[in-house]
């Protein structure tokens, strides 16, 4: 069984990798857990001259599967979907969705949420929540102004 360097986790399935951006990671804090790079960029080869080739035990090499290579983000347990989630994409969405029930009413708040969640990886959730809640703030916009009109028409100025 390996363990992460950074969190002390065991990996339960070190034939099983958890790959993230090209680079194998721990799935309890995404350390990188790839070989190490060779000065001219390659990847430093074992014993063996093979650079898929992993250590099972002390001196016994075994190749590592080919298809370990292509699995990406393998669920670990029920309900765990591997995948990195960008917080405040996922908030900021709610309030979009909350904001088209609300009347436009707290998309202002949506809106700056999600150009928050801009700035984190990855952007799906947070795209959404800008389209949803920028749709519901102009909405808002223009129910404020149509009612200030209205009110205008029907209480004039003297």
């Amino acid at each position: 069984m390996k363990i992460c360097t950074h969190c002390g986790a065991g990996i339960l399935e070190p034939n099983k990798p958890w790959i993230h951006r090209g680079k194998i990671v721990c799935r309890h804090c995404f350390e990188n857990l790839s070989p190490p790079k060779a000065a001219g960029g390659q990847t430093r080869l074992t014993a063996t001259g093979n650079p898929h080739a992993s250590v099972q035990a002390v001196g016994e090499l075994r190749p590592a599967k080919p298809e370990s290579a292509i699995l990406q983000n393998t669920p670990g347990e029920a309900g765990e979907s591997g995948r990195p989630l960008n917080g405040y994409g996922l908030a900021a969405l709610i309030i979009a969705v909350m904001g088209i029930f609300c009347a436009g009413l707290v998309s202002p708040i949506g809106l700056v949420m999600s150009l928050v969640g801009l700035r984190f990886r990855p952007r799906g959730l947070a795209i959404m929540a800008v389209i949803i809640s920028a749709l519901g703030t102009l909405y808002l916009i223009v129910w404020i102004c149509l009612n200030v009109i209205s009110w205008r028409h029907v209480h004039p100025v003297r």
